[in-house]
């Protein structure tokens, strides 16, 4: 992986810009990709992620990475020339159907999916250039957008009023919300738009004063990830390095633990549930348990999966492997199938380092017809940690597996285990299992 210090992002900027600005051209990728970004700021993330320390390290390294003091009100603003938008099918000027289709796609997955009344008010946060904002008012919604960008501003307001739509855009910095009424909306949104916030603990708690008793915040298209931070931070990817050195951009990134603990911070739950932009999640919080269970139902109803439940890893399926079995699916989950004539492990990953506390893993297993029930089939799980077994965590499940079970394992971590790995071994040729889900019960 090529390393680069900070001291080099120009060089990076001016070879992307030279190419005109195709950030996945292959020369670009070929000198630049992956980037393993070295930098001179300490970031020490021992430190509470809500403490001013921390939060000051973070800007700290983002002006080491952006070459400038941290200015939203200058460094979030578009320099293009947006003219030849007014008049274009939509405002972002995207002729990519299958891009610009997922985009409207994810956001009216979200809006059906916050199971929204009639004429409900709409915080749209962080608008853009408004193609949210159209989308919610085509639909019947009375919008008011926010967004820190003049220019884009005045796009939205002369479509708007082209098209007749019910949007009333406002330019302030959506981190503060003071001249935004108390108590009136019915929903709040984001779409790609969260992460420039800089403390999403202090808007979640603004927000949840703009709400109705039953309202909801919503978003879509959000870096949530855990690449490089434990809980928070300046993203590093070679887009958000480019943003942020030529245009002065921050582009945070959090984990889905800690954006569920800002949202707990001030009373609201967040639920996560499949249908995102690109393949990734829809982030749905409320402070009434009745209005969230709503949601939960309407998901049901739409074929989407609820996800990240609390206490459970984010852990990419790729994590886990097979030495004896091939890909398949179980009771709609990924899972493997044993080839009978192949030894080694059914599942093995993912490799991922566990904090001390009491942790379970669950697996779904079973078998296919066979000629003889009478043989009991056999699941091992074996949790290990670099290599080594974990004290009583190896053990051997006897049973009929003609329907499906749920196996349980509980566990406890003294110490930080690392490189963790949950291996499951099969006996006989046709047993399945389920990718391990590891949730951190205390």
């Amino acid at each position: 992986m090529p390393r680069m210090h900070t001291a080099e992002i120009d060089r990076f900027v001016h070879a992307v810009d030279a190419s005109g600005g195709n950030l996945e051209c292959p020369t670009i990728q070929q000198e630049f990709y992956p980037i393993d970004l070295d930098y001179d700021t300490v970031v020490d993330q021992s430190f509470d992620p809500f403490s001013r320390s921390y939060f000051e390290q973070q800007v700290e390294l983002y002006r080491e990475i952006s070459s400038r003091d941290l200015d939203q009100s200058s460094g979030e603003l578009h320099d293009d020339d947006l003219r030849p938008l007014l008049d274009a099918p939509n405002p972002t000027g995207i002729s990519d159907v299958a891009i610009l289709a997922d985009s409207m796609r994810a956001l009216t997955t979200m809006l059906s999916l916050s199971n929204l009344k009639s004429s409900p008010r709409i915080l749209d946060l962080g608008a853009g250039h408004g193609l949210s904002s159209e989308i919610y008012a085509y639909a019947g919604c009375n919008v008011h957008a926010i967004d820190i960008d003049p220019a884009l501003g005045e796009l939205s307001r002369r479509r708007s009023s082209a098209h007749n739509l019910n949007i009333t855009r406002d330019e302030m910095n959506f981190d503060d919300l003071s001249r935004v009424s108390d108590s009136v909306y019915d929903a709040a949104f984001f779409f790609q738009s969260f992460h420039h916030c800089l403390r999403p603990w202090d808007l979640i708690g603004q927000l949840k004063s703009k709400m109705a008793a039953a309202g909801i915040i919503g978003f879509v298209g959000e870096p949530v990830q855990k690449n490089w931070w434990n809980n928070w931070g300046i993203r590093l990817d070679p887009e958000s390095i480019y943003v942020a050195r030529k245009r002065g951009w921050f582009e945070n990134g959090w984990s889905h633990n800690f954006i569920r603990q800002c949202f707990e911070r001030n009373g609201l739950t967040l639920a996560f549930f499949t249908g995102g932009l690109g393949g990734g999640e829809i982030g749905i919080a409320a402070c009434c348990s009745e209005t969230l269970e709503g949601v939960r139902a309407k998901a049901r109803a739409m074929g989407l999966s609820e996800i990240y439940r609390v206490g459970t890893l984010s852990i990419p399926d790729e994590r886990f492997l097979s030495k004896s079995g091939e890909p398949t699916t179980l009771i709609d989950r990924p899972a493997f199938g044993k080839v009978s004539d192949r030894k080694g492990a059914l599942i093995y990953g993912p490799y991922v380092d566990l904090e001390p506390g009491f942790y379970e893993v669950s697996v779904i297993a079973q078998r296919g017809a066979r000629r003889s029930t009478l043989r009991l089939d056999r699941l091992t799980i074996d949790i290990r940690s670099e290599g080594v077994s974990l004290p009583l965590c190896k053990r051997r499940y006897f049973g009929n597996f003609a329907v499906p079970k749920i196996i349980y394992r509980q566990f406890e971590v003294k110490m930080l285990a690392r490189r963790t790995e949950v291996r499951v071994f099969a006996s006989g040729g046709n047993l399945t299992a389920t990718l391990p889900v590891i949730r951190k019960i205390r």
